[in-house]
């Protein structure tokens, strides 16, 4: 090992791999985000360093927050299951940090691989702040650091101190990151931990000054498109995974280390590596594309913010269009600080919310049949899908007004472009191939029956008795569209679609997708929450539901995805009888029928494709090829 860049801190051996001080927009990612004059960045530092010595001599005792901007830090670990112990055994932390000074690089390796050795999370970050500072790498001490990993599940609980700030965490889709509120610590080099009010964590430097820094954590698995894995994302970004020799196993780690020590270290530094770098593109995708300071959680919880950015530049825009209204009251229990919080909330109208129940039941997912047992016949078979049909469907959506919802039980009500819900006893012919409306089952997803009984939106209602149904409504609602009510969608899928199509000219494949991926997530959001979902909550460490979304509206997501059933359904009873339709899967189905032969002439698929045509223009294609 280069003895030049070997530490010994704490029992564990720190290696710098890399360090380079640049302010290049080639070298440095973070230095285009940066326009300010070095001089003036120098002045700054100057007269904060001035106030730190201010701050020092009036009360020696009290934190010193962190000034400088954030700094960028991906962490990974290698490890190795010990099946006689029947734990993980850690063999290696890798680091990779990046500010507007430089990069810095490095892998520890603790002291002894077994738990009670493992590296505490508390000294690793700061001594990574604390080294970068003694090479100048980091100036001052940072108000943020921004800690990336990609699947930060497989790798926080590696760090001996987990337990004692995983409460600090939150969980979300089966990973971890920051949401409720970002991580405090004072930490440097010194691991002797002092008093932690309010469950802070409190280190001295290596001056015995204590020093405040928050800590945020950032799962760049929660931001990739369809979750990719970290060999597609460093692919996306143009850094490739490097891959183990042949005569390496993932299982077998620690060998890989003892025959090939430097072949290891470049391995486990790439991990961390494109985790740090796919992180700042991020960052500076949501600043760029979306002029966002803060980089959100998840793409989902971007979609939202987006959405909603979109909806305000309307004033009361987007409370009107969703039924919400300031002035409710929120409250909750802290557990940290032991006592009961209320706060200041939005929440449903009363017109809004005395429909909520019974249109919340009108709310189900995707078509998931299978229509034939076994091999199908040879033949040539075709996976159509519905164009863009989540977010298109989205566009369908007006301002409802929610102050003016009806009662009606005549079927005809519900046919045109009309926002309506109903509890039904149908009976479809007997020659209907493919029944329209869905009854859920317990515990089994949708049935679509030939009779029965459910709760079911206006589109299917209307394709129902296209299709010959005879239908007895039990109970009617229609919420008339406002007379001046936008489509209040529209403006989000046009972003979406305009943005879509530019990178996807620039060939900029990782962007498309994003922006596919951001126009996918927006509907999800309009149902989260509607259905009891159970979450394990990582502050409380107790299960809780799913709680809504800022876009949560049981109307819109009702709407939505009973119009893709209709369009998707409208299709498939269209099929020639002599055609076999295999099954069915949310806006798709697999089909001997050739594209010919599909009938898109009904009005559910008639105006399906007019949405279409609003956001893409008449260049829109109503169906593809999978």
């Amino acid at each position: 090992m280069d003895k030049e860049t070997l530490l010994e801190i704490n029992g564990h051996d720190w290696k710098i791999l890399r360090c380079e001080l640049s302010r290049s927009a080639e070298a440095n990612p973070l230095f285009a985000a940066d326009d300010r004059d070095p001089d003036d960045i120098l002045e700054e530092q100057m007269r904060l360093m001035e106030a730190e010595f201010e701050a020092l001599a009036e009360d020696p005792d009290k934190p010193l927050a962190g000034t400088d901007p954030p700094v960028h830090v991906a962490l990974d670990t290698e490890y190795q299951h010990n099946a006689e112990g029947d734990r993980l055994d850690v063999l290696s932390y890798q680091f990779f940090l990046v500010s507007l000074w430089g990069i810095m690089a490095g892998i520890v390796y603790p002291k002894r691989s077994g738990k009670h050795g493992r590296l505490k999370f508390e000294s690793f970050v700061g001594i990574i702040i604390g080294e970068a500072r003694r090479r100048k790498v980091v100036r001052m001490w940072p108000k943020m650091v921004m800690v990336y990993a990609h699947f930060l599940r497989a790798d926080l609980p590696n760090f001996g101190d987990f337990e004692s700030f995983s409460d600090q965490l939150d969980c979300i889709q089966g990973t971890l990151a920051s949401v409720g509120g970002d991580l405090v610590v004072h930490s440097d080099y010194d691991a002797d931990v002092g008093p932690r009010p309010n469950g802070r964590m409190v280190l001295r430097d290596r001056q015995r000054r204590l020093r405040l820094t928050q800590v945020r954590f950032i799962d760049t698995l929660l931001l990739t498109p369809g979750r990719a894995g970290l060999a597609v994302t460093g692919e996306m970004i143009g850094l490739p995974k490097l891959e183990l020799p042949e005569s390496y196993d993932k299982s077998e780690m620690r060998k890989f280390l003892r025959e090939q020590p430097e072949a290891f270290e470049a391995y486990a530094l790439r991990d961390a590596e494109i985790a740090v770098m796919y992180g700042l593109k991020m960052q500076r995708f949501v600043r760029d594309e979306l002029g966002m300071r803060r980089l959100p959680p998840t793409l989902g919880a971007l979609a939202a913010r987006l959405c909603r950015q979109l909806l305000d530049v309307d004033d009361g825009g987007f409370e009107r269009a969703f039924g919400i209204e300031r002035g409710h009251r929120k409250t909750y229990w802290n557990e940290r600080q032991g006592r009961k919080i209320v706060m200041n909330a939005t929440g449903p109208t009363a017109f809004r919310e005395r429909h909520e129940n019974f249109v919340t039941k009108c709310y189900h997912g995707g078509r998931n049949e299978s229509f034939a047992l076994g091999p199908t016949a040879i033949s040539d078979w075709h996976d159509f899908d519905l164009k863009s049909a989540y977010t298109a469907s989205m566009v369908d959506i007006l301002t409802p007004d929610y102050a003016a919802a009806y009662d009606s039980k005549d079927p005809l009500a519900f046919v045109g472009h009309v926002c309506g819900f109903a509890w039904v006893d149908f009976e479809f012919p007997e020659g209907v191939r493919f029944p329209c409306l869905p009854v859920r089952v317990e515990d089994r997803g949708l049935y679509f029956p030939r009779r029965g009984r459910t709760y079911c939106t206006a589109p299917e209602l209307a394709l129902a008795l296209d299709l010959g149904c005879a239908i007895d409504i039990q109970i009617g609602l229609i919420v008339p569209w406002a007379p001046d009510g936008a489509r209040v969608f529209e403006p989000f899928v046009r972003r979406v679609r305009e943005r879509r199509l530019h990178f996807k000219a620039l060939g900029q494949l990782l962007e498309e997708k994003l922006w596919k991926e951001i126009g996918n997530s927006a509907y999800g959001k309009t149902a989260q929450g509607l259905r009891e979902k159970s979450v394990f909550d990582a502050r409380t460490r107790k299960g809780k539901m799913l709680p809504p979304s800022p876009l949560t509206n049981p109307y819109f997501a009702a709407h939505i995805t009973g119009l893709v059933r209709a369009v998707v359904s409208e299709i498939m009873a269209r099929i020639p009888p002599h055609r076999t339709v295999v099954s069915v899967t949310t806006d798709g189905f697999l089909t001997d029928a050739d594209l010919d032969e599909l009938d898109l002439t009904g009005p559910m698929a008639v105006r399906f494709q007019a949405l279409l045509d609003r956001v893409d223009g008449a260049a829109a294609g109503g169906a593809d090829h999978a």
